[in-house]
C-alpha cells in the first residue's frame, strides 16, 4: 500500500506550542478529496488558511461569520467523506529552546521544527498499519510537505536522518519528500488539508478556548468520525530525557543523534481521541 502525507506547521505562541501536522491516507482517498476541495472553496478564495478562516482575516474578510461557518462544515465534511486522518507532533517551545537555543541548527535535534517533523512524520508511518511492528514492508508513505524559507532544509536533512537511523523500525516505510505551496504556479493543494490539521494540533495541546467560530466542534466532529489518527507532544519531561540521549552520545553523527528523538519521544503523551 502507497499512501501520502501532507504537513504543515502552525504555533500556539501563548501556551509555547509549536505543532507539524497534517492528514495521511492512501493516494486514492486524496485524488477524490482534491477534486471536491477546491470545489467547495468560495469565490475570491484562492486557498484555504485555518487560521485567517477561524479569525476572519487575508481573504476571508469578505465572508461574515455564517459563511465562514458554513465552509468549515462543508471542509470538514469532505474529510468525514474520505479517509484522510489526521496527525501531529508538537513541542513544547520554550523547553526545547533553553535546551537548544540557536534558531536554526543545532546539535541537539536540530531545531523546534524538525523535532516537532520527526513526531508527525513517525505518526504517519505507525498508521499504515496498527501493528507495532511492520508486517506488509511494501507498505511506504511519500510526504508533501509546505515550503518554508526557514525550515525546508531541516524537512530535507530529517527525513535523510530518519532514512539512515537502523534503530527505527518504520524507517523503511518513509518514501519521497516533495515541497510546494497551497497554491499558485505549481501548487499542491491538498497542502490546505494539511494547514487545517497543524491549527487543530497547536489547538489542541494547548488546549486554547474558542474565539469567534468556535474550534473545538470542528475537531470533535472529526475525532468522532474516526479521522483523527493521533497527536504526539513533546512535553518538557520529554525534551529532557533527549537531551540525556544526546550528551550520552556526545557530539557523534549527526543521523544518530537526530534519529535518537523518536525512540525517546516513544513515551511521550499520545492523545487518540
Amino acid at each position: 500500500m502507497f499512501a501520502k502525507a501532507y504537513l504543515d506547521e502552525s504555533e500556539e505562541k501563548g501556551a509555547g506550542i509549536f505543532a507539524v501536522g497534517g492528514f495521511v491516507g492512501t493516494s486514492t482517498a486524496w485524488d477524490a478529496l482534491e477534486q471536491k476541495w477546491s470545489a467547495a472553496l468560495p469565490t475570491g478564495i484562492s486557498y484555504f488558511h485555518a487560521t485567517a478562516c477561524f479569525g476572519g482575516r487575508d481573504e476571508f474578510e469578505q465572508l461574515d461569520i455564517p459563511q465562514r461557518v458554513e465552509l468549515l462544515d462543508r471542509l470538514t465534511e469532505l474529510i468525514l467523506e474520505h479517509e484522510v486522518f489526521m496527525i501531529g507532533g508538537t513541542i513544547l517551545s520554550p523547553a526545547y529552546q533553553e535546551l537548544a537555543p540557536r534558531r536554526l541548527e543545532n546539535d541537539f535535534g536540530g531545531n523546534r521544527y524538525a523535532a516537532a517533523f520527526e513526531l508527525a512524520v513517525e505518526r504517519a508511518c505507525h498508521s499504515l498499519d496498527s501493528s507495532p511492528y511492520p508486517r506488509d514492508i511494501g507498505k511506504q508513505c511519500d510526504f508533501y510537505i509546505e515550503r518554508n524559507s526557514q525550515y525546508s532544509q531541516s524537512a530535507r536533512r530529517k527525513i535523510v536522518a530518519l532514512k539512515n537511523d537502523e534503530a527505527l523500525w518504520w524507517r523503511n516505510r518513509i518514501g519521497t519528500d516533495a515541497y510546494g505551496t497551497k497554491s499558485g504556479s505549481g501548487a499542491i493543494p491538498m497542502l490546505q488539508v494539511a494547514d487545517l490539521g497543524a491549527f487543530f494540533a497547536a489547538k489542541l495541546v494547548s488546549k486554547v478556548g474558542d474565539g469567534r467560530i468556535a474550534w473545538r466542534p470542528y475537531y470533535d466532529k472529526l475525532r468522532d468520525g474516526h479521522r483523527v489518527h493521533g497527536v504526539t507532544h513533546g512535553d518538557e519531561n520529554s525534551l529532557q530525557q533527549l537531551y540525556a540521549v544526546y550528551r550520552s552520545l556526545g557530539v557523534g553523527d549527526r543521523d544518530e543523534v537526530e534519529g535518537a528523538i523518536g525512540r525517546v519521544f516513544n513515551g511521550s503523551h499520545e492523545m487518540r481521541k
